[in-house]
């Protein structure tokens, strides 16, 4: 039978893990976005897509970045929190 500590820690490492895997997702679709090419170049419509790509990407990099930084947070909280433990 779980007890609720290793329930609570196996939910921590699943939200950690998500959030983890979730910021290098964002980031590498961040990534891909600032890489598209225009369908008609050399074109006004062109450019403002090419500058609104650009900056989404950046934000969604920024976001992505931010998101396993709190991710690594979490695994340092829970590694800290597993040594206190007889």
């Amino acid at each position: 039978m779980p007890t609720k500590g290793n329930v609570a820690t196996a939910g921590a490492l699943g939200l950690t893990a998500g959030l983890l895997l979730g910021g290098v997702g964002l980031s590498v679709a961040s990534l891909r976005l600032a890489t598209r090419p225009c369908e008609l170049p050399d074109t006004e419509e062109c450019a403002v897509e090419l500058a609104s790509n650009h900056e989404l990407s950046r934000l969604g990099a920024l976001a992505g970045a931010g998101l396993c930084l709190i991710g690594a947070g979490g695994l340092v909280w829970l590694r800290r929190r597993g040594k206190e433990r007889p």
